[in-house]
């Protein structure tokens, strides 16, 4: 069993609010999400624990379905995903804290790769680590407007 983490950070001249708002708004995430292809949701609005939605999402040049489940949910503090990513699950932590009236947005993912996941999944978890970075700096453009 191999266990693989991501983690970033990125401060973003604007309130909490405004970026917890932004983050988590479905109609915007076509904004900033790169490789999302379509996002769809299963449970009713709000986001809250236990909403889940269904992405497809390009990543090297294929597209993998995901399933995300919300398991914990703190309005403009923080956010935790359930994330299915065909046979990988990474556990995603985001957070928000206010710094000055700036916020730090951060975030961090955990997965466990076992058998034949250890060769296929690290390229993957790589390549979203990648699309992270690139996704947080857009995140930061289209809120400092």
């Amino acid at each position: 069993m191999k266990k693989l983490e991501l983690e970033r950070k990125i401060t973003i001249n604007k309130a909490v609010e405004e970026v917890f708002a932004y983050v988590n708004n479905p109609d915007k995430l076509q904004e900033w999400r790169i490789g999302l292809v379509k996002h769809t949701q299963i449970t009713p609005a709000p986001l809250q624990k236990g909403s889940k939605t269904a992405e497809t999402v390009n990543i090297l040049g294929k597209n993998f379905k995901v399933i995300q489940e919300i398991i914990d949910f703190e309005e403009n503090k923080k956010r935790s995903l359930k994330v299915k990513l065909g046979p990988i699950t990474l556990n995603m932590l985001e957070s928000y804290q206010e710094i000055g009236g700036k916020t730090l947005f951060k975030v961090k993912g955990v997965t466990e790769l076992k058998g034949i996941q250890q060769f296929f999944g690290t390229a993957i978890l790589k390549r979203i680590e990648s699309q992270l970075v690139k996704e947080l700096a857009k995140i930061k453009t289209q809120l400092e407007v």
